[in-house]
């Protein structure tokens, strides 16, 4: 405790079954109105757990992660009179693997921003099996559970499928 603020640093904090690393929270006392602001530092996961507790803050994404992992930097900022909370944070991964939409995609080399329900996907390279690869850019409010997609398609395969005309 030094100046009217709280400093928590547990030592090897999980957090449904998944390693926290360095995060740590801080209770400020100074302010008009006392926060509470928790650092998630780690490499994690997008499980069904996950999920669940962002569906708590209404926070509703369409995607289950399956491989791989995400270098989270997250900061939530709870507002203690109110509860409001704010979240703000960057994620990456070099390589993982999600369900989106009925649809299994490989991920790479991706950036992700929150701004509170915002997220913006600036850069995202995906492939569906051997039959797509795409250039992602996305928009997504998660409280509204709406956004935008923008695909630059940069392989399309039809190796398997085979295209006929109808008898007539």
């Amino acid at each position: 405790f030094k100046n009217g603020v709280l400093y928590i640093r547990p030592k090897n904090p999980t957090s449904y079954e998944q390693n926290l690393q360095n995060s740590w929270l801080k209770i400020d006392f100074n302010k008009k109105e006392e926060s509470l602001t928790l650092y998630l530092l780690f490499d994690g996961i997008l499980n069904q757990d996950m999920l669940n507790v962002l569906n708590k803050y209404k926070i509703k994404l369409p995607f289950l992660q399956k491989k791989g992992l995400i270098d989270t930097n997250l900061k939530l900022t709870v507002n203690l009179r109110t509860i409001k909370v704010n979240a703000n944070g960057n994620f990456y991964t070099k390589k993982a693997n999600f369900d989106y939409l009925g649809l299994n995609l490989d991920i790479f080399d991706t950036n992700i921003s929150l701004n509170n329900y915002d997220i913006d996907i600036s850069k995202m390279l995906v492939k569906y099996k051997q039959t797509a690869t795409a250039n992602v850019k996305v928009k997504y409010n998660a409280k509204l559970a709406k956004g935008y997609i923008d695909f630059n398609l940069t392989k399309v395969s039809f190796n398997h499928i085979s295209l006929h005309q109808p008898d007539r």
